[in-house]
This record gives C-alpha cells, sequence and structure tokens, in this order.
C-alpha cells in the first residue's frame, strides 16, 4: 500500500510539471503577430510616371490615401484590382510598401510581418528578384495592407 501512494504522489508531481511546461506561448520575449490584410499587390507598369518614389508609407487618413490612388491610377486603373478602397481612418491605418522602379519584371515586395512590440509595431518588408531574367517591362512592385489602429508608432524593418 505504501508503494501505491508513493507512485501516486511521484505521478502526480511528474503530470504536474509536465503540464506547467507544456504549452506556454505567453513567451515575453516573443511580440504577437498582427495579421494584416492585403489591400493590394502588384508592379506598376507606368515608367514611373506615377512618380512614386521607393518608400514605405502610413497612412493614418482619407486625404493622404487619396492621394496615393489618384497617383497610382495616372497611367492604369491599379486600384480598380484592389480588395476595398474606401477604409475607415477610425479602425485601420494603411501600409504601403513601393519598390524602386526595375528595369524588368520578375521582382516583387511584400509586408512581410507585422509585430506588435511593447514601444512599436514593427514592420518587416521583404523583397524578392526573378532568380532568371524576367520580362522586359518597367515596373515597380508595390504592396498595400491595412492594420488595426494602434497609439504605437510603427517602424519598418
Amino acid at each position: 500500500m505504501k508503494n501505491q501512494s508513493i507512485k501516486t504522489i511521484l505521478s502526480v508531481i511528474i503530470l504536474t510539471l509536465f503540464a506547467s511546461s507544456c504549452g506556454n506561448d505567453d513567451n515575453p520575449s516573443t511580440p504577437p503577430n498582427i495579421v494584416p490584410t492585403s489591400i493590394g499587390a502588384g508592379a506598376l507598369a507606368g515608367n514611373g510616371e506615377e512618380e512614386i518614389p521607393e518608400q514605405n508609407i502610413v497612412i493614418t487618413n482619407t486625404a493622404d490615401w487619396e492621394v496615393l490612388k489618384n497617383k497610382m491610377n495616372t497611367v492604369n486603373p491599379e486600384t480598380d484590382h484592389f480588395t476595398e478602397t474606401e477604409i475607415d481612418f477610425s479602425q485601420f491605418r494603411i501600409i504601403a510598401a513601393f519598390d524602386r522602379v526595375r528595369p524588368m519584371g520578375g521582382h516583387s515586395i511584400a509586408v512581410a510581418a507585422v509585430l506588435d512590440h511593447p514601444d512599436a509595431i514593427n514592420v518587416t518588408i521583404s523583397r524578392t528578384f526573378p532568380e532568371d531574367i524576367g520580362t522586359a517591362v518597367i515596373t515597380q512592385p508595390y504592396h498595400i495592407v491595412k492594420i488595426p489602429v494602434s497609439p504605437k508608432p510603427i517602424v519598418f524593418n
């Protein structure tokens, strides 16, 4: 009987230690992801006539959003392909990443990650390049997403 009690106590201790070490996703060193909603991605094909420089920008109001959409539509109706064009800026911010004008196709740019750090929202931008010679067309890759409003500043990596 005594051996059975010791086995039971040891089993409870082992199970408690195992349960407390598993499934702990509250690691304070890993900031949570913010899942951005993609609004539009592709490449402008106006040979730079849109006059949008290589940049990463945050848009927080309708006026700036309209200016950007108008510039993007200078040569082609680019925003016709967006999933949405009316944004509630009391609820969302826009993050827009524009690559430089490229002499050939096959390039892309993406908002790859959005992490909610204690003092800022960190946005990682990634670029891909063609493995072979791309199409002979001048393009300017872009990616536009929306994220929930936050009082924290946005920092690009």
